[in-house]
């Protein structure tokens, strides 16, 4: 039989989940970016078998053709599908945005935590080099930190983008430990002699979640944009199919085939809405708006 107090705890957890969904649902901006987002997920998972060509195909003799029921969104000046193209940039989005995620979370969480428990000249010293690389353009770092590198794969620029950026996942995660470290239960875990690595890992990280997983979802947004970015400057991975670089092919003859940067720009637009909003429920779902 569970202790009352556990029973009494996962009946509030449950209450708080269910009220969340409530304030989730009820926006319905939020439910289009969770659909949308959801969507680009699956086509990026399922690229391989829904799209109607293999992308590095080249079909001598298509090129340059227009949407039509044989190339849905038209062909490139190498006869490759676009939309098999753009199915398979998702992938290339997604892949950096999750890296660069993961990456950003692990030096945030790491450095915020540090800075807002033990604070002092730690929090100082942590808290100036923070506001120093934020002071810094972002894109204009990213591409001077890409151009360094020979070999620019997808698993280095995701690496780079989520070293540059930590800092705001820092600050919040920061402003949230120096708010949960004065509760009473955390003063009664140090009493009892709980190491300073334990109390953070197991109480005042899993009640910061919540703006964690909204900045990571707004963030996303930004990730994808960077990549394409690169891509259409010739900064990306040369290898993979991106809409950046669909785009950079197609700017060039835009009066003659319209559709090559048109499409991938669209996807570009759509799946950047669709995390913002996703983000934006988020946070009024955790009720999070005062803090990011």
């Amino acid at each position: 039989m569970k202790p009352v107090k556990e029973t009494v705890d996962n009946e509030k957890r449950i209450g708080q989940l269910y009220a969340m969904w409530r304030r989730f649902k009820r926006n319905k901006a939020s439910i289009a970016g969770a659909i949308i987002t959801l969507s680009i997920v699956l086509i990026a998972i399922f690229a391989p078998l829904i799209s109607p060509y293999d992308p590095k195909t080249l079909n001598y003799g298509k090129e340059y053709c227009p949407p039509s029921r044989e190339f849905l969104l038209g062909t490139d000046s190498l006869g490759r599908d676009i939309l098999s193209c753009i199915f398979w940039g998702a992938r290339t989005s997604l892949f950096v945005a999750i890296v660069a995620i993961f990456i950003e979370i692990l030096i945030g969480v790491l450095i915020g935590g540090i800075s807002g428990y033990y604070g002092g000249y730690i929090d100082e010293i942590l808290m100036r080099l923070t506001d120093i690389i934020l002071t810094l353009p972002t894109i204009l770092l990213l591409i001077v930190a890409v151009s360094m590198f020979k070999v620019r794969s997808l698993l280095t620029i995701a690496v780079i983008m989520g070293v540059l950026g930590w800092p705001w996942m820092a600050r919040i995660v920061r402003s949230e430990v120096l708010s949960i470290r004065e509760h009473a239960y955390i003063e009664a875990a140090k009493s009892i002699g709980l190491s300073d690595l334990r109390i953070i890992l197991r109480h005042i990280l899993p009640n910061a979640i919540s703006p964690i997983i909204v900045l990571a979802t707004l963030d996303a947004a930004y990730y994808i944009l960077y990549e394409a970015t690169l891509s259409f400057l010739g900064l990306g991975d040369p290898t993979a199919i991106s809409w950046g670089m669909l785009i950079s092919r197609g700017q060039s003859v835009l009066q003659r085939a319209w559709w090559i940067a048109t499409f991938p720009g669209i996807a570009i637009f759509i799946t950047t809405l669709g995390f913002n909003l996703l983000g934006d429920g988020l946070r009024d779902a955790f009720d999070v708006k005062s803090r990011i």
